[in-house]
């Protein structure tokens, strides 16, 4: 035991997670600036990178530029050395991806299959799964988990629907889901999925809305650098927010909620038509198009300002709906949001993500990405 009370396996331990941590945080480093900047001997530092080394999970990558002496090695994480897949379930698709030790994604699927709460489609999701991690350029042992992201309010501990009006998934049979998969597996809701994606890009985070502009609308809060899940969990879910008491009817139940406005399903009623054609319509210069966008943008701009009055924070455009959105658009919306407000807005107050379309099943597979990176 040392002075403090630990024993040499457990400072070992922690000595290799400071140095695995440092090496992954600052992506590529030499030996000597490890030992320095962690205060460790040089012999330390080197018994621990050839343990990290034999256990595949940092490489060497060339040599750092002479300064006069022996070269120094490129120190760098091996990226795949773990991967997650992450997995997202919408009525009529679902989208499959690998993610690395990075987050960075390795390959994606968009599964066309409609959603139905049995065990056929829980048979042939599964095998399709199980197929596409077979078919990453990584072993099996490599696989922390499967990350599924759907559209309804999940436990806490990630193993069942707590809430499922959009998809009537109440009762999806998870269990029956997992049985086939030869992995760890954890259900999140699909909007949370996209606001840990955002969480996990950019450390110190300010208070952020991530709005999830798919088929159905979404939103995660992320309040002092976590997602805020409220006390029963469906904090932040803007598109059940009232904008006019005798809208259509929501999937809910109530009039006028946030959904039945600005959902993708709302824009391509409202159009009639897909929203790729109504977008190669509106960049056109269509005049009815373009009436058609301003009323969604106004909308949409009404609500973010509503919650921007009790929540002071930024908002970042996520989801499907994003890759359509220019820069014209977000200063239009921001402009729009501004003429609501009883305050003054920066101008850098609305972004967007631009890989949105797979964001809630990238960010469901970060999951185990996360939890890896912990535990080391």
């Amino acid at each position: 035991m040392t002075e403090t009370g630990l024993t040499a396996s457990h400072v070992k331990k922690m000595n290799r997670k400071a140095i695995y941590h440092y090496i992954y945080e600052h992506r590529s480093v030499a030996k000597q600036e490890i030992a320095t900047n962690l205060r460790m001997s040089l012999t330390t530092v080197t018994q621990n990178l050839k343990a990290l080394e034999s256990a595949n999970l940092i490489r060497k990558d060339g040599f750092y530029q002479s300064t006069g002496g022996r070269k120094a090695y490129v120190i760098r994480i091996n990226e795949t050395a773990r991967v997650a897949v992450g997995v997202s379930i919408f009525f009529k698709k679902v989208h499959i991806t690998g993610i690395d030790l990075y987050g960075n994604l390795i390959c994606q699927k968009v599964l066309e299959l409609s959603y139905e709460n049995s065990s056929e489609y829980c048979r042939t999701l599964g095998e399709a799964i199980c197929r596409f991690a077979e078919e990453l350029p990584v072993s099996s042992e490599s696989i922390l988990g499967v990350g599924i992201a759907t559209q309804g309010i999940v436990s806490r501990d990630g193993t069942s629907v707590i809430y499922g009006k959009i998809m009537d998934n109440l009762d999806f049979k998870f269990s029956c889901l997992t049985s086939l998969i030869p992995y760890p597996c954890r259900l999140e809701h699909d909007a949370k999925a996209a606001g840990f994606v955002e969480l996990w890009n950019k450390e110190d985070m300010e208070d952020t809305l991530v709005v999830l502009l798919n088929q159905n609308l979404g939103s995660a809060l992320i309040l002092g650098g976590q997602i805020h899940s409220g006390l029963h969990m469906h904090s932040g879910t803007i598109e059940h927010m009232c904008i006019m008491p005798n809208g259509p009817m929501c999937y809910c139940g109530q009039h006028g909620c946030l959904e039945t406005y600005c959902s993708v399903e709302s824009l391509e009623r409202t159009a009639g038509c897909s929203v790729d054609q109504f977008f190669s319509e509106l960049r056109a210069g269509s005049p009815a198009r373009q009436t058609v966008w301003f009323t969604y943008l106004n909308q949409l701009a009404l609500a973010l300002s509503n919650i921007n009055t009790i929540i002071d924070c930024k908002i970042i455009i996520s989801g499907y709906l994003a890759s359509f959105f220019t820069e014209k658009d977000l200063e239009l919306l921001f402009h729009m949001m501004k003429s609501f407000s009883a305050f003054p807005m920066e101008e850098n107050f609305i972004t967007k993500r631009r890989d949105g379309k797979f964001a809630t099943a990238i960010g469901a597979g970060l999951y185990y990405i996360h939890q890896f990176i912990e535990q080391i």
